[in-house]
């Protein structure tokens, strides 16, 4: 029989072998339990499968639309929609700091701004439409117009109020109130049909026609265009194994109803031939424009009117690679206003280059916007000497001529008082501007006559006109009387000689020479801002020395 010491080892080794097994079974389970308990909870659950307990709300950028309806040659207004989504709208007004709730019960008001732009003009009020669908509602039920008061309807009160705020550079404003228990989850939308404004009160072709509209108190605001569709250009008779290329011209922008619909806007097509090819590969083929010295390409400029397009006169090789590039235009702008670059498009899509298809004529879009443009002015001072003159009273007539940065000049006329000095009409900054008086209005019986000029303090004839800012031109005429014998002289029929910067007797200085004129452009021509490049100025200083004044015409 076993002693106790040897019967009690047998139960000890198998409690250590037990404990063994418990300890691996543990650590099993240990590794197992992680992924279980992730799969079994649903807040850690990642299942891409599975779907969200809570959908997301709907993004504020769906709470807002704005578009137009097609127009056509014959159409006297655009018919502009403008929907409101109230449950994308709640989250706009959440962006934004405001708490709205839309419940379908309670009267609320949501106000927008609109910005009807170039060749349109606001609606009459009863013309405007309030409209709902969804939550519950038919299609297109029209809960209110712009008349006043409110109309009853089954979902409750419902009223539209168009508040005109006036017209700005970007068109025409008004303010739009609507109010009602506007429901959650429910689509409304306003209907603005804008008359287009022109001697003919149709849709211009060429002309692009804007809005803008905001949501006041959210983050929410919309831009939209529409235009007429450039009629389809009257193609050049093709090879096989040729294409061609059209061209449709657009004016966007505040004052773009005032462009002449025959002002022309021109793209520049690079194009090189198909890879290994030159223009001996295609024997005769007329090349267009002008051919490259390797004969593999060449470059040519395509215009069009705002009427109508117009197609190359001729033809490309199939596959040949055209680049797009909008020069900048130089057509006249309307006054304070100038040409921003201009936008190329190729079936719908902004485009630097396209490849020329056999038995095709691919059209091409340029969209040219109009800018404010930077404006100066200047502040023209009459002064006379001696202090006792008998002429520091007298009135004086000063011209002025400026050439604008596309080389184009505008002249007018001041009347000035002496002792006063008179403001002139805006000029667009950049041009170069030079003032003058012609003997008419600077002589006196008896006397003569030295005439200074200064700009800014600085003696000068001219000035180039900086952005936002008044140049000061004082015109200093100073008057000796004559001495008998030479009172009594036949006056000088010599042509008038304006004002300069230096000072010159009546008659005493001829019209300057080229090189006066430069060394004017390099030494006198002052400057009342950063340096601005202008081409023109010493054709603009040539004006100094022997300009005729032009009268004043309307800016």
């Amino acid at each position: 029989m076993p002693s106790t010491a040897e019967g009690a080892a047998i139960p000890d080794r198998f409690s250590r072998r037990a404990a063994r097994v418990l300890i691996v079974l543990a650590a099993a389970l240990a590794l197992m339990l992680p992924a279980s308990a992730a799969a079994a909870d649903p807040v850690d659950a990642a299942d891409p499968a599975r779907p969200s307990a809570s959908p997301a709300p709907p993004s504020a950028d769906q709470a807002l639309r704005l578009d137009a309806g097609a127009l056509g040659a014959q159409d006297s207004a655009v018919e502009w929609r403008i929907g409101l989504s109230t449950q994308a709208l709640e989250s706009a007004y959440a962006q934004a700091g405001e708490a709205v709730d839309f419940d379908g019960t309670t009267s609320q008001e949501i106000v927008l701004t609109a910005v009807l732009g170039a060749g349109q003009s606001l609606p009459q009020a009863a013309d405007w439409s309030l409209r709902a669908s969804g939550g519950g509602r038919d299609e297109s039920v029209v809960l209110d117009d712009g008349a006043p008061g409110a109309t009853t309807t089954d979902s409750g009160d419902f009223s539209l109020e168009v508040v005109p705020i006036g017209a700005s550079e970007a068109g025409s404003q008004a303010r739009i109130v609507i109010r009602g228990p506007f429901a959650d989850d429910a689509e409304y939308e306003v209907l603005a049909p804008a008359p287009v404004s022109g001697p003919e009160s149709r849709a211009r072709a060429g002309l692009v026609y804007e809005s803008s509209v905001a949501v006041e108190g959210a983050r929410a605001q919309q831009r939209a265009t529409v235009s007429l569709p450039a009629p389809q250009a009257s193609p050049a008779q093709q090879e096989p194994g040729y294409g061609g290329v059209s061209l449709s011209a657009y004016a966007s922008g505040p004052a773009s109803d005032q462009v002449s619909p025959q002002t022309a806007f021109a793209v520049q097509l690079t194009y090189t031939l198909p890879e290994g090819t030159t223009a001996g590969s295609y024997p005769g083929w007329q090349p267009p424009g002008e051919l490259n010295a390797e004969a593999t390409g060449g470059v040519l400029t395509l215009q069009a009117p705002l009427s109508g397009p117009a197609s190359l006169d001729g033809a490309l090789p199939a596959g040949t690679t055209v680049s797009l590039h909008a020069p900048q235009s130089t057509a006249e702008a309307p006054v304070g206003y100038t040409w921003g670059a201009g936008a190329v498009r190729v079936a719908g899509q902004e485009a630097t280059s396209l490849v020329i298809q056999e038995g095709r004529t691919i059209g091409i879009e340029v969209e040219t916007a109009l800018e404010l443009a930077a404006m100066g002015t200047l502040s023209v001072q009459v002064t006379v000497g001696p202090q006792d003159s008998a002429f520091s009273a007298d009135a004086f007539e000063i011209g002025y001529s400026c050439i604008l940065p596309n080389g184009k000049v505008r002249s007018g006329l001041l009347e000035v008082q002496a002792g006063t000095a008179v403001e002139s009409p805006e000029v667009q900054a950049g041009s170069l501007c030079t003032v003058s008086q012609s003997d008419s209005t600077r002589q006196r019986a008896g006397h003569a006559v030295d005439t200074h000029l200064t700009v800014d303090g600085v003696p000068s004839a001219g000035v180039v006109i900086a952005p936002q800012t008044t140049a000061t031109v004082v015109v200093n005429n100073v008057y000796t009387a004559r001495s008998s014998s030479q009172a009594t002289a036949e006056p000088s029929s010599a042509p008038p000689a304006p004002a300069t910067g230096t000072g010159q007797s009546q008659g005493a200085q001829a019209s300057p020479s080229a090189g006066q004129a430069r060394a004017r452009q390099d030494g006198e021509l002052a400057r009342t801002g950063a340096s601005i490049a202008v081409p023109a100025a010493a054709a603009a200083l040539a004006l100094v020395g022997g300009a005729v004044l032009v009268r004043r015409r309307k800016a």
